[in-house]
């Protein structure tokens, strides 16, 4: 799997143009991806606490990390196709896309199927998953503020997942972003405890160069 993930980006790049989205730190966004180009994108999750002896072991990254690789881009029209590989559960994943413009309301829209396939176990082999969503994005306000919305439904855990999103350009190149995900059925994991999910924040910053985007 990992070989046949390397030939696939070997074959495809040299045909493509690669571009970059307008993206976040987790949240999904709209492609606008055009005919022709391609976005490749590497992903260090690192599993360690930020604030526990930062300095000892450089921000959490002494704990490893969880890598994702990701390769998509428009197949025709407004439809895209994503294909990746997580470390974690050794997941694969495949997906597909259908964004739409919306000029009237200064919006951009999309609409995902994904379909997933993971090892949560050793014991029970490999689950699969589907997971929908809808991805919604503003145009830049005032030159300078993006805000993002989704909604996603998880078929494997049955549950809905809500993100939102904001992005604001400091300097030419350089954009600070936040994100919130707000847990929807906190009370319905442990009710004896009257303890459940608790809602999960992400604050970033993202410098763009010459062909890449690097977000921390």
């Amino acid at each position: 799997m990992k070989h046949l993930t390397i030939v696939v980006i070997v074959v495809c790049l040299p045909v493509a143009c690669l571009a970059y989205e307008a993206s976040m730190l987790n949240l999904a966004v709209p492609s606008n991806l055009e005919s022709g180009q391609m976005e490749f994108s590497v992903e260090h999750r690192f599993f360690g606490p930020v604030d526990e002896d930062p300095f000892d072991t450089f921000f959490g990254m002494d704990a490893g990390a969880n890598v994702n690789l990701m390769l998509r881009g428009p197949v025709w029209r407004h439809l895209e196709v994503r294909a990746g590989y997580t470390r974690n559960f050794s997941e694969w994943t495949l997906a597909a896309g259908y964004a739409v413009h919306i000029p009237q309301a200064s919006l951009r829209a999309q609409v995902d199927i994904e379909f997933f396939s993971f090892e949560e176990s050793d014991i029970t082999g490999r689950d699969e998953n589907l997971f929908y969503q809808v991805v919604l994005q503003t145009e830049p306000l005032a030159e300078r503020f993006v805000f993002a919305l989704d909604v996603g439904y998880d078929g494997h855990n049955e549950r809905i997942g809500l993100g939102f999103g904001a992005k604001a350009d400091v300097l030419e190149k350089v954009s600070l972003l936040g994100e919130y995900f707000p847990a929807l059925d906190r009370e319905e994991d442990d009710p004896a405890s009257r303890v459940g999910p608790e809602d999960a924040f992400a604050f970033g910053v993202e410098v763009r160069t010459y062909g890449h985007h690097f977000l921390f």
